[in-house]
């Protein structure tokens, strides 16, 4: 692959590693982020979803969206996380399946047992966590050199860890207006 092509591709990903912790850091996560501006809009359940797929190799992050969920799983909506997993086919189902099935096991979020898929996973177990390696041809994702096989997400996950929100951020409430998925987009002005 192109030189150029590979920096830009890293660039790209960098960047939206750095937004999705910008907006995480604005819902209240301890994170190494500036919160986004307060006077943007945020959607809580596109950044789950995006979450569940670029979270993947940023431990850290996917931790402290699972922390987040734990704390203010309530606030999501599951149904219309559900519809823009469907229609807009963003996040990894096995992924959100499996998030769902940890917070059900918390005793305090029944309701996420909707999101549990009942679909059994053909073939190997694979890492929750990977890394995104590049040769001279192409960026591909690669498992961890750590191989251990996680046949359910509870396994893995280590459970809340102790620590609060970042200092100064707002716990959110439901009455946070919605904007499109993935952005953190001002409504157009007046």
């Amino acid at each position: 692959m192109d030189t150029s092509l590979q920096d830009f591709r890293a660039k790209c990903f960098e960047a939206t590693i750095d937004l999705l912790w910008r907006q995480w850091c604005s819902l209240g996560v301890s994170g190494h982020a500036a919160p986004v501006n307060q006077s943007l809009l945020l959607d809580p359940e596109a950044l789950l979803l995006a979450t569940t797929v670029v979270g993947r190799s940023e431990p850290r992050l996917f931790d402290e969206m699972v922390d987040w969920l734990n704390s203010f799983g309530g606030l999501v909506s599951l149904q219309r996380l559900k519809n823009l997993q469907h229609s807009m086919q963003i996040g990894d189902q096995r992924v959100l399946s499996a998030i769902s099935a940890w917070m059900v096991t918390q005793k305090k979020h029944p309701r996420w047992k909707a999101l549990v898929s009942g679909k059994k996973h053909v073939g190997d177990p694979e890492a929750l966590f990977v890394e995104l390696l590049s040769d001279s041809n192409t960026v591909t994702r690669h498992l961890p050199s750590l191989r251990h096989k996680e046949v359910q997400f509870a396994k893995r996950r280590r459970g809340p860890l102790p620590r609060g929100f970042a200092p100064g951020s707002r716990p959110p409430s439901r009455s946070h207006a919605r904007s499109p998925p993935l952005c953190g987009l001002a409504p157009p002005d007046a």
